[in-house]
């Protein structure tokens, strides 16, 4: 349990590089366990993400800044941290896709056919949006970038707005099938 909180903690999932080894399939059932118990926290509705910056410096002493995605309960705890494309950021994005599909369903009857369209477009932006913090943190590490502070703030606030519902909204791709699905109604 403490290997999986200390790496929840640090933004690594039992499917980082760091776990393998010979025997693929030899995660103790505790782990396997404590692992579904921390992606259930991301899975949670009633939390929310901050997206903060995080700087340190590698090996060869140079600076180096990443996006960092902390969750937290409705009273503003910290739970778990991730990292972009990690599994647990994942999971949160899934649970709000979920929410989303559900609610579309309800309020237009959409046929599974169309859930479908719309998850492949969802899934689409989230691949999108993991990209896009890729690239930025790789943009933002230049040399000339790392004392730019407002620039890392735009791209921050940008990230934080996507975390925040608009990863779905009316200009995702999400969004655009949607309107789309509708019109052809």
């Amino acid at each position: 349990m403490a290997c999986l909180v200390a790496c929840c903690w640090i933004g690594l999932s039992m499917h980082s590089p760091l776990f393998a080894d010979d025997n693929e399939g030899a995660i103790p059932p505790q782990l396997k366990a404590a692992q579904e118990n921390a992606l259930n926290w991301w899975r949670d509705s009633d939390n929310h993400i901050t997206t903060v910056e995080s700087t340190h410096t590698n090996r060869d002493g140079v600076r180096e800044r990443t996006v960092v995605f902390i969750l937290r309960d409705p009273h503003g705890r910290s739970l778990a941290v991730g990292r972009a494309g990690s599994i647990e950021l994942q999971a949160f994005f899934e649970q709000r896709l979920l929410q989303r599909l559900a609610q579309a369903a309800q309020q237009h009857r959409l046929t599974q056919e169309q859930l479908d369209k719309l998850k492949l477009a969802a899934n689409l932006d989230i691949g999108r949006f993991n990209r896009r913090v890729q690239e930025a943190e790789q943009n933002l590490n230049t040399p000339a970038a790392l004392d730019d502070v407002r620039s890392f703030k735009r791209h921050l606030s940008s990230i934080a707005q996507d975390c925040n519902g608009e990863l779905f909204g009316g200009q995702s791709l999400y969004g655009r099938v949607l309107a789309t699905l509708l019109v052809a109604e």
